[in-house]
């Protein structure tokens, strides 16, 4: 989301020749594979397409970005979420799932009992960032979403961001979006933020 065209051309001429899609994978699909089953997982809210694949005899699950914040980034960026709720879900979901071994995408496979604590931290990350923005809209409303993308930064990992990063806009508008829907918060007719009591 968010990404310009000259970001997509960037990044197809860092990936070789285009691959041809043999099969779509859906919820309760199977792979079998090198004596493995792995069973697809649909679990948004990094993007709705998001899927894991888990192998239920060795209980290991590939998650691909699902597991942002995990405490093994806790200082490094606030990821890209499109579905706050949506994740939250998958995390309980995979977490749920009592893994033995736990491989993300950008970071070292997690074994044991380090498992449950990176998909604790990556659930508590969501709740630091709503917290964060619940917080800034307390201290001045309305607010419009620069600030707010500067303000999570600055409450979430403890810098300062000038420009921020279109992913940041994109996670934080998000969040927005889901406390909107919670009745915590609402958009004003100019596109501002703004707390509502209770």
């Amino acid at each position: 989301p968010g990404a310009s065209s000259k970001d997509w051309e960037t990044f197809r001429a860092q990936q070789g020749r285009p691959l041809r899609v043999a099969r779509l994978l859906r919820e309760g699909d199977r792979i079998e594979h090198a004596g493995l089953s792995l069973q697809v997982l649909h679990t948004p809210g990094h993007d709705r397409t998001e899927i894991t694949l888990f192998e239920p005899r060795l209980r290991i699950a590939l998650t691909g970005d699902l597991v942002q914040g995990g405490f093994d980034s806790a200082a490094n960026w606030l990821g890209l979420f499109t579905d706050p709720a949506s994740q939250r879900r998958s995390l309980e979901r995979v977490r749920d799932l009592d893994l033995a071994i736990l491989c993300k995408t950008h970071r070292q496979p997690r074994h044991g009992a380090d498992v449950k604590a990176d998909l604790a931290a990556a659930l508590q990350r969501l709740d630091k960032i709503d917290a964060a923005l619940i917080e800034a809209l307390k201290e001045t409303s309305p607010r419009p979403l620069g600030q707010l993308v500067r303000a999570a930064f600055r409450k979430v990992l403890s810098r300062e961001q000038e420009t921020a990063p279109n992913y940041a806009a994109i996670t934080v508008n998000s969040f927005l979006m889901d406390l909107a829907r919670r009745g915590r918060i609402r958009q004003t007719p100019d596109l501002l933020w703004e707390r509502l009591e209770g």
